[in-house]
């Protein structure tokens, strides 16, 4: 896992000079951000495929990109069409 050391992270500058504050952590793993923005992207420029029906999508978080019905605390609505 590819990991970024805290000074790094805190010295990446956001909008209007804003900074990470990493609470106490000693790295971040930089694949979920990756692929979060990566996904954001993809929502933005419509390219983002639709999450099967009742289930939605989540990136950034281990063990990668993954639907509701692959974690199983998460309890979809099943007559959720789809639409927030």
């Amino acid at each position: 896992m590819i990991c970024a050391s805290i000074p790094v992270v805190v010295s990446w500058p956001f909008v209007d000079d804003m900074r990470i504050h990493p609470r106490g952590a000693s790295e971040v793993a930089t694949g979920p951000v990756v692929e979060l923005g990566r996904a954001i992207i993809a929502l933005v420029r419509g390219d983002l495929p639709e999450a099967p029906k009742g289930e939605a999508w989540f990136f950034g978080v281990p063990p990668g990109s993954s639907t509701a019905t692959g974690r199983p605390t998460i309890r979809m609505n099943p007559s959720w069409d789809g639409r927030w």
